[in-house]
C-alpha cells in the first residue's frame, strides 16, 4: 500500500469521526515501518527525495498533528509523539516539505541595522537598540559580554572599537535589558532604534528568529512555523521545518523573533537547562511585558553610570614601544601628590627604571579631571619622581609586600572641587565597625574610549578567611580583603566605605577568582604617606637648590 494514501487515508479517517474517542495506538505497526520504491521511475526524483525515501518528514506529521490538534482545545489521548512515527513516502506525489540542509532555513537578514550581537569567548547571541544605550536580549549564559555595534565579520576581531561592554543588567521575565557604558551614536551610526510591538500578537503572521547561523559566525534569519494553540501552553510557540535539525541546535544561544516585520517575541538560549527536541519552543511575548519593559527602560537610560569619586582620580602610566601602557589607578592628595599601590622612582640616572621591552624610561604620566576613560587625553601630567613604602632593590612590583606609594607630580594639578578635588586622609579605622559580607565602593572603568568611570560594590571578606587564602598572618593589621572578580579591579584604586578613603587596591599576578583580593588600609599608614610626600616635596627644592648654586658658581667663575 502506498504511504503516501495511507498519509490521506489516516488523515480523512480521523476528520470523520470524534478524534476523542479514537486511539491512535491502534494503527497497525506496518503502516508506520519505511518502505522503500519499487519502480524504477521513482528514482527520477531528486536526490533529496531519495535519500529520505525510508521516513515520514517532520513536517508531515506535523501538518497531521497540527490539523488535528489545532481543531481541539485539548489533549489527544495516545497522539503518537512526532519523533516516534516514522512513515515511508512512496509514491511520490507528495512532495517533501522538510528542509534537509539546516543552512537552507537561514537567509541573510533585513534587520541587521536594528541587531547588535553580544559576544563572550565562542557564545554569541543577538539583541535590539531601543535606545541609543539599552539593548534587549535573550537571557544571558555569562555575567559578561562586550555588545558589538558594528559589522559582524569574526569573533577575531572583536575589540574596543567595535565594541562597547555593558554596566548593568536587568532581567524581565525571560529576556534581559542591557545598559551599555556608553550612548550609540544612532543619528549618524550605521544601528536603528527598535519600536515595541503595539498589538497583540496573532498566529497567521510570517514569523522569522534572527539569531547567530547555525555553523558560522553570522546573524541570519531563519524561518519558523508558529504552532497552534492547542500545542502551546504559552502565548507563542515555534517549530522548525527542518529534517536534520531542531531550534536546540539552532537557538543555543537564544534569538530575536520577528514576525511582519514587527519585534515580537524573545527565544530563550536552548542550552541553558534542558530543551525538548520533540516539543514546540516556547517564545517570551514582548507585547505581554511591554508595560514592564518601559518602566525598566525608563529607569536603566537614565541612570547616571559616573562615578561619585571621579574627581579625586586619576590613572598613570608610562610609555611601552611608543604606546601608553596603563598601570593603575590612583587618588589625588594635593595639587601634587598622588596616592597609589605602586610607582617606580625613574628620578635615579644611576639605577634607571627599564619598561618590559627594556627601555630606559624617564617619565610617566597621570591623567586626571576625567569621568570617562580615554586612550588620547588632554589634561595629563608628567612625572619622574616616587616612593613606595615596601623597598624595591630592582625598582619593581612585589606583590608580597605592602603595596603603597606615592607619585610627585612635575607640576600643579587644577584643583576646581567641581571637576577635580582633593580626597582627604583620616586615621578612623573604618574597617573595624563593617562585618564580612557588607559592601564597599570601589571606582572601576573600562579600558575604551567613552566609557565611564563608575563605582562597583565589592563584598568585604572575613579576615581569617583572607589570611588563611593568602597566608598573610603576619600582615592581619595592615589590610582588608573583598571579593574578587579579576574583571574589573585595577591596581591603586580607592577602597571607599561610608564614604571614607578606607584602603588601596592592590595589584594581584595572576588573577585567581577563588581568592580574594588584598587592600591596603590606608588608616594604618598616614603618618608613613605625609612623611613621604614631605620627603618628595623637600628633594624637589633641595634639587632646585643645587641647580641654581651651580649656575651661579659657573657664573662667577667664567
Amino acid at each position: 500500500m502506498c504511504k503516501s494514501s495511507v498519509f490521506f487515508f489516516l488523515f480523512f479517517f480521523l476528520k470523520a469521526r470524534p478524534i476523542d474517542t479514537f486511539d491512535f495506538s491502534v494503527i497497525p505497526v506496518s503502516l508506520l515501518l519505511t518502505h522503500k520504491p519499487q519502480h524504477p521511475q521513482h528514482h527520477s526524483f531528486s536526490s533529496n527525495l531519495a535519500r529520505k525515501r525510508s521516513i515520514l518528514n517532520s513536517s508531515i506529521i506535523l501538518y497531521l498533528h497540527r490539523q488535528v490538534t489545532d481543531s481541539y482545545d485539548y489533549e489527544i489521548p495516545n497522539m503518537p509523539n512526532v519523533s516516534q512515527i516514522s512513515i515511508a513516502i512512496a509514491c511520490g506525489q507528495i512532495a517533501m516539505n522538510c528542509v534537509e540542509d539546516p543552512t537552507e532555513l537561514e537567509s541573510p537578514t533585513k534587520y541587521l541595522k536594528y541587531t547588535v550581537w553580544g559576544n563572550n569567548g565562542d557564545d554569541v547571541f543577538v539583541g535590539v537598540l531601543l535606545t541609543n544605550n539599552v539593548v534587549l536580549a535573550p537571557l544571558l549564559r555569562f555575567d559578561k559580554a562586550n555588545i558589538v555595534y558594528k559589522e559582524m565579520y569574526s569573533l577575531e576581531f572583536i575589540d574596543r572599537t567595535n565594541s562597547v561592554p555593558y554596566a548593568k543588567a536587568r532581567y524581565v521575565k525571560n529576556f534581559t535589558l542591557l545598559r551599555l557604558m556608553k550612548n550609540l551614536n544612532i543619528t549618524h551610526g550605521s544601528k536603528k532604534i527598535t519600536m515595541l510591538p503595539k498589538k497583540e500578537f496573532r498566529i497567521d503572521r510570517d514569523c522569522v528568529a534572527v539569531s547567530r547561523a547555525i555553523f558560522k559566525p553570522e546573524i541570519v534569519e531563519t524561518k519558523v512555523l508558529v504552532a497552534g494553540k492547542g500545542k502551546c501552553k504559552e502565548n507563542i510557540c515555534i517549530e522548525l521545518d527542518s529534517c536534520n535539525t531542531n531550534h536546540c541546535d539552532h537557538f543555543s544561544s537564544g534569538a530575536i523573533l520577528v514576525c511582519d516585520g514587527i519585534l515580537t517575541g524573545i527565544i530563550s538560549p536552548t542550552s541553558i537547562g534542558e530543551c525538548d527536541r520533540s516539543q514546540s519552543l516556547p517564545v517570551a511575548d514582548i507585547f505581554k511585558e511591554s508595560q514592564l519593559i518601559e518602566n525598566q527602560l525608563n529607569e536603566l537610560s537614565t541612570i547616571n553610570l559616573i562615578s561619585r569619586y571621579a574627581k579625586y582620580l586619576v590613572y598613570f602610566g608610562w610609555e611601552v614601544g611608543g604606546e601608553i601602557a596603563i598601570q593603575g589607578m590612583g587618588v589625588i592628595l594635593t595639587k601634587n601628590m598622588i596616592l597609589t599601590y605602586y610607582a617606580p622612582d625613574m628620578s635615579n640616572r644611576q639605577k634607571p627604571f627599564k619598561n618590559i621591552n627594556d627601555e630606559i624610561l624617564e617619565y610617566g604620566f597621570i591623567v586626571y579631571g576625567l569621568k570617562h576613560f580615554s586612550w588620547e587625553p588632554s589634561t595629563n601630567i608628567t612625572w619622574n619622581k616616587a616612593r613606595n613604602y615596601a623597598k624595591l632593590p630592582n625598582n619593581r612590583l612585589d606583590i608580597t609586600r605592602i603595596q603603597l606609594a606615592i607619585i610627585k607630580l612635575d607640576r600643579n594639578l587644577r584643583v576646581d572641587e567641581r571637576r577635580v578635588g582633593k580626597m582627604r586622609l583620616h586615621n578612623h579605622n573604618v574597617i573595624e565597625k563593617i562585618q564580612a559580607g557588607a559592601t564597599c565602593i570601589v571606582p572601576v572603568y573600562e579600558r575604551t574610549n567613552g566609557c565611564p568611570i563608575r563605582d562597583k560594590e565589592y563584598e568585604i571578606v572575613d579576615k581569617k578567611s583572607c589570611s588563611v587564602l593568602l597566608h598573610l598572618n603576619h600582615r592581619n593589621k595592615s589590610y582588608v580583603c573583598i571579593k574578587e572578580d579579576c574583571d574589573s579591579l585595577t591596581a591603586g584604586a580607592p577602597l571607599i566605605c561610608g564614604g571614607l578613603l578606607t584602603g588601596i587596591v592592590g595589584a594581584k599576578k595572576p588573577c585567581d577568582i577563588n581568592t580574594p583580593r588584598l587592600c591596603t588600609l590606608v588608616s594604618n599608614y598616614t603618618r608613613w604617606i605625609h612623611f613621604a610626600a614631605m620627603q618628595l616635596s623637600t628633594s624637589n627644592k633641595i634639587s632646585s637648590h643645587i641647580h641654581l648654586s651651580l649656575i651661579i658658581f659657573a657664573c662667577t667663575h667664567m
